[in-house]
C-alpha cells in the first residue's frame, strides 16, 4: 500500500476526533513519515498555540490520536496550499544526489521561513544525509552528512 500525504490529510479531516481537536483551536504543524518499499503511515502533529500542547495522528488503515503532550517549542501552522513539490517528487529528489543505498529513509514536512520537505536517508554504514528541500519550489536548500555512531558516542 502506498498511502499519498494528500489521502492521509484527506482522511483525517473526516475524523470526528480529529475535527473536534481543530474546533479546539489546534492545527496541523508538521508531518512524518518512514519509507521503507512505500509510505503506509502518515504521522501528522497538530498543535495548538493556546496550551502550547502536540497530539501526534497516525493515519495509516484507520485515524489513531495519541495523548496531548506539552510541546518543545512553538510551531507554525503548514500551509498546505503553498505545498507545489510532493512528498514522492522531494523523495526522489534526494534519492537522485544520496550516493549508495539507504537502509532506512525519513520525511518530514514542516515550516522554517518556508515549507520545507526534510528527507533524512540513513545509510548501513550508520550515516544519516540530510536534505532540505522547499515545498514551493522544489530547490535543495541544504544537504548535511553525520555519523550517527559518532553523534550517539558524544552524547554518551
Amino acid at each position: 500500500m502506498y498511502l499519498l500525504l494528500k489521502e492521509a490529510l484527506e482522511k483525517a479531516e473526516k475524523d470526528l476526533n480529529v475535527k473536534k481537536m481543530m474546533t479546539e483551536g489546534y492545527f496541523l504543524c508538521s508531518v512524518f513519515a518512514s519509507v521503507q518499499n512505500s509510505v503506509n503511515e502518515w504521522i501528522l502533529h497538530f498543535y495548538s498555540s493556546r496550551t502550547n500542547k502536540i497530539v501526534d495522528c497516525s493515519v495509516g488503515e484507520s485515524v489513531l490520536l495519541g495523548e496531548e503532550t506539552p510541546a518543545e517549542k512553538k510551531f507554525s501552522k503548514l500551509e498546505a496550499d503553498k505545498i507545489k513539490i510532493s512528498a514522492e517528487q522531494a523523495l526522489e529528489k534526494a534519492k537522485k544526489k544520496f550516493k549508495g543505498s539507504a537502509a532506512n529513509t525519513l520525511m518530514t514536512l514542516h515550516k522554517k521561513k518556508g515549507m520545507v520537505w526534510t528527507i533524512n536517508m540513513i545509510a548501513p554504514n550508520m550515516t544519516a544525509t540530510t536534505y532540505n528541500i522547499d515545498a514551493e519550489t522544489g530547490k535543495l536548500l541544504s544537504k548535511d552528512t553525520t555519523s550517527l555512531i559518532t553523534t550517539y558516542s558524544r552524547g554518551s
